[in-house]
């Protein structure tokens, strides 16, 4: 501790950053003094490292949670708060399709449930009705529905003026 002190170090932060070094140097505490010699500062690499770790926690946990909100808004359907954008998130959960009501056709969500979760939580979306996606036509399932019927017309009177 005194030689520590000396070079204006903490001895458990030296021993924290180098420990899988240290348990396996030879000869440990010369590896040590030398560690003590050099001008490197162990504090700083030590709150490095907690702030890492803290990190990666919380983006664990941020991940649990976009999985859980996933899971349990399975087969919903959410708008966002102009109503412009209509999310829907599949049966399963593992999947999330956005339309926009000036496209017409959905998009495929990539990396989306954490961000969703929040969104949801933060009220930036909210829920539109409980009732199946499944039941629910699409905007692009209504437009290629129309555009079938058009067709079907055309097609009619088509026939109807060559006979």
């Amino acid at each position: 501790m005194r030689e520590a002190r000396e070079h204006g170090k903490r001895l458990s932060d030296v021993v924290e950053v180098t420990w899988q070094h240290l348990k396996a140097a030879q000869r440990p505490i010369c590896y040590l003094r030398a560690l003590l010699r050099n001008p490197v500062d162990f504090s700083h690499l030590l709150r490095q490292k907690t702030q890492t770790i803290v990190e990666v926690q919380a983006k664990v946990i941020e991940q649990a949670h976009g999985e859980r909100t996933a899971r349990e808004c399975a087969g919903q359907r959410f708008v966002d708060a102009s109503g412009e954008t209509t999310y829907v998130v599949s049966d399963d959960g593992d999947a999330l399709t956005v339309f926009k009501t000036s496209e017409g056709v959905g998009r495929q969500a990539a990396n989306w449930k954490a961000g969703f979760a929040h969104a949801l939580a933060g009220g930036f979306i909210r829920r539109t009705s409980e009732v199946s996606v499944a039941a629910m036509p699409t905007a692009a399932e209504a437009a290629r529905a129309h555009l079938a019927n058009l067709r079907a017309r055309l097609r009619g009177g088509m026939d109807a003026s060559s006979h």
